[in-house]
């Protein structure tokens, strides 16, 4: 689950093989955190550079959703942080002796409503571009058009073109910082805004998790050893003359723990001297908060434990939970392996990932993990975790906190976790049962082995847990070893069942599509050949996903990749499953959350228009486009930034030398999303814990609030004022780009990769038409591409 803390909510797993439930593993590489100094400077910059307020919000408003814990007023959001201000951005929630298990993101969203069209007329197409636009000859001698882009700029409103600038950045801000010193009148996209969005998502995301989560997971751990040390201390000093599978399960619930301390305490090699900086290794400070020692009875255990853990290769039999494990999930990305902290965090969270396994090898289970004696011994352990945690809420607060944020932010797999054991174990035993005294045993392990398998059987029951959002399948036997409890649920991407519905043998032979008269045949990414089954579909496309958001149609490529026997009726029932989802469904995940945005705001026919909104296919295959790069986006790692100190004046701008697309259900989206998120951190104690968590959410409100306001006054025709002419300037030239993530993800199929991309930018030129009269512009935006390779 934990694979991929270090990508601020990005994915980057270690390379392995599909797993028996047919998920499709996704291998990215990313960089490490960047330096917290960096976003206070931001912040602190952004203070001095966004001094004016914006202008009033007359076009949208914003209805709160009735029965919501937290309020808003009038048109949004405050414009500002006004000092005096209580609650300046709407965070503060009604959570006092707060149950965080029951906290939900939705809770705390407000649907936004935007019920007023815009004044400006749809501009009429075709163009002259040489003649209608007002800036053509002075625009094309800094950025020269040939005939074809010419063309098609004034067929459609806007064309997109390789860009001519990679010697001076081939990334976002790069390319925005050449355009500004070029003074070619800037665009800002869509996708530029939603690069920045999720970049700062991952930022906040990463913060956290140092500043919070790594104290919240040891003290967890703490907590929980010492009160299994406890008592296996006291059942040591009763020694039986007869085999006790409790007292061995109080002893492997002190070892679990003791694992996980042992890997998150700093060693003498992660501690920077004193005096120096600590360059991604811990302090002297915190290397004498995070102490533990191992008790000798359990040394041997565990430090077999911890070499094979270090060691991360191949299988091997836990010396701990008994059972033979991969050991090379272990492994270190190397993104994580330049920050101590960073490094500890992922291998206990590796290891906190173990599963508590429901099923003992049999019959009916020949592959399961542990023979009958060591599973009772297994399933009493994991009966104590649980007892221990419906005893203290603390416990369950500081789970909670962890296990919410991760999953909004990575995604987790939907399935077992102490909270349905213990609601069987309570319905059985009653609430205050008692592990200890419900697995007694003298000489006879029968009442111990009947009361295991009663829990057994009501907890294989619970099949509550959609398929789409990673619930293991009951029905499948090759299944059952991965069934059962886990501290900390794994990674899981619904792309991963998505693809799994939508390829072979799901998915029957390819069936040759028609195309027009003059229509060029498209390349087919997605098949492979078979001597005996023919060609069928081995790869999932990237488009699958967003068919599913909103049924893509006139787009050639997906055409030519979804002509198979049964795709539409996959595709269908992958569908139903989705109608079913409501609010909370939306917001469960920054995956559902960010694909609700995009099915509202970009793959939708939504009722905004403006100068380059047209109707046309081309603009439609464009949003498709941008929407397929935001969606590969949220799933890889973070880009390091810089201050820009050139941008910290912006000097005279003309009238018309920045324009923004003017999608006002994004910024509303965005709008609400961030207060969400304010609010459930709130609420959670994160943001009064981590003060560059707040400043850094209180940036993309801020960012978000102003930019809103300038879409309005284009979408309602009005000139901008120099005001919002220099907040476009400082927003797009904020920052420089100091270390690139990975910006490939590769998805392996059962006959090889799938390999999706947004490595660089292109530009697009837009016509914008302001008052009569036609602009040139030009931004970057996402380079999306995908193709195969076989194995």
């Amino acid at each position: 689950m934990f694979e991929n803390l270090g990508q601020n909510g990005g994915i980057s797993q270690p390379s392995s093989t599909s797993t028996p439930d047919g998920k499709m593993q996704v291998f990215l590489v990313g960089g490490l955190v960047g330096l917290i100094l960096i976003g206070m400077i931001v912040a602190g910059a952004k203070t001095f550079l966004f001094k004016p307020k914006p202008a009033p919000l007359s076009v949208a408003t914003s209805t709160p959703k009735q029965n919501t814990p937290a309020t808003t007023t009038g048109a949004g959001l405050p414009d500002n942080t006004d000092a005096t201000t209580t609650d300046p951005y709407g965070w503060n929630a009604s959570t006092s002796n707060i149950k965080a298990e029951a906290l939900r993101f939705s809770d705390f969203y407000d649907q936004p409503s935007t019920a007023a069209e815009p004044k400006v007329e749809k501009m009429v197409l075709p163009v002259s571009v040489k003649t209608d636009t007002v800036n053509y000859y002075e625009f094309s001698r800094k950025l020269a058009l040939d005939e074809a882009q010419l063309q098609t700029l004034g067929n459609n409103g806007f064309v997109i073109i390789d860009n001519p600038f990679k010697n001076q950045g081939n990334d976002f801000y790069g390319v925005m910082n050449a355009l500004s010193k070029k003074d070619l009148p800037v665009f800002i996209s869509s996708d530029f805004v939603w690069y920045y969005y999720q970049n700062q998502m991952k930022g906040i995301f990463s913060d956290i998790k140092t500043g919070i989560f790594y104290q919240d997971l040891w003290q967890l751990d703490k907590d929980f050893y010492q009160v299994a040390s406890a008592r296996y201390k006291a059942k040591r000093e009763k020694p039986v003359e007869y085999n006790d599978p409790v007292g061995e399960a109080e002893r492997l619930e002190t070892a679990f723990f003791a694992v996980g301390l042992e890997l998150m305490r700093p060693k003498d090699n992660q501690v920077a001297a004193p005096g120096l900086s600590t360059n991604g290794k811990f302090s002297a400070m915190e290397r004498d908060g995070f102490v533990f020692e191992l008790p000798n009875y359990l040394s041997d255990d565990v430090a077999k434990e911890l070499k094979l853990i270090y060691a991360a290769k191949g299988k091997a039999k836990s010396p701990v939970l008994l059972y033979e494990r991969d050991y090379s999930e272990f492994t270190v990305p190397k993104e994580y392996q330049g920050n101590a902290k960073l490094t500890n965090f992922y291998l206990a969270h590796r290891w906190f990932n173990s599963v508590f396994p429901l099923y003992f090898k049999d019959k009916t289970c020949e592959t399961c993990l542990l023979d009958r004696n060591d599973w009772l011994v297994n399933f009493i352990a994991n009966s104590f975790i649980t007892k221990d945690f419906s005893n203290n809420q603390d416990l369950k607060n500081r789970w909670a906190r962890i296990y919410k944020v991760v999953a909004y932010f990575s995604g987790l797999r939907s399935d077992l976790t102490y909270l349905q054991y213990d609601q069987v174990m309570a319905n059985i035993f009653g609430a205050d049962y008692n592990p200890e005294i419900i697995f007694a045993v003298d000489k006879d392990r029968g009442q111990a082995e009947q009361a295991a398998l009663k829990i057994q059987a009501e907890t294989a029951k619970i099949d509550s847990f959609s398929p789409l959002e990673g619930g293991y399948d009951r029905g499948r036997a090759d299944l059952k070893p991965l069934l059962g409890m886990r501290l900390l649920q794994t990674d899981y991407w619904p792309d991963n069942y998505i693809f799994d519905q939508l390829t072979f043998p799901n998915i029957g032979n390819y069936v040759q599509p028609k195309y027009a008269a003059g229509e060029k045949a498209q390349p087919n990414v997605t098949s492979c050949q078979d001597r005996k089954k023919g060609t069928t579909r081995c790869y999932g496309l990237g488009l699958d996903v967003m068919n599913i958001l909103k049924p893509l149609s006139g787009n050639s490529f997906f055409n030519e990749n979804t002509a198979y026997e049964n795709y539409t009726k996959q595709s269908t029932q992958v569908k139903e499953q989705m109608s079913y989802f409501n609010v909370s469904s939306w917001h469960s995940s920054q995956y559902w959350s960010t694909l609700d945005i995009l099915r509202k705001t970009m793959l939708d026919s939504y009722r905004i228009t403006g100068p380059i909104y047209t109707d046309n296919q081309q603009w439609q295959n464009r949003q498709a486009s941008a929407a397929l790069a935001t969606w590969l986006n949220l799933r890889l790692p973070d880009d390091q930034w810089k201050l820009n100190l050139e941008n910290l004046g912006v000097g005279e701008l003309s009238q018309n030398s920045y324009f923004i697309e003017p999608n006002l259900a994004l910024f509303d989206e965005y709008l609400a999303n961030t207060k969400m998120l304010g609010r459930m951190l709130t609420a959670l104690r994160i943001v009064k814990d981590v003060d560059l968590t707040g400043k850094k959410l209180a940036e993309v409100q801020d960012d978000t609030v102003h930019l809103r306001a300038i879409v309005i006054k284009e979408l309602n025709g009005e000139a901008l004022d120099s005001n919002d002419l220099a907040q476009l300037a400082n927003f797009s030239r904020r920052n420089l780009l100091t270390s690139a993530g990975n910006k490939k993800g590769v998805f392996t199929f059962s006959k090889g990769d799938s390999s999706k991309s947004i490595e660089g930018v292109n530009l697009m030129v837009v016509i914008e038409e302001l008052k009569g009269r036609k602009y040139l512009s030009v931004g970057p935006v996402f380079n999306f591409t995908e193709n195969k390779s076989k194995k």
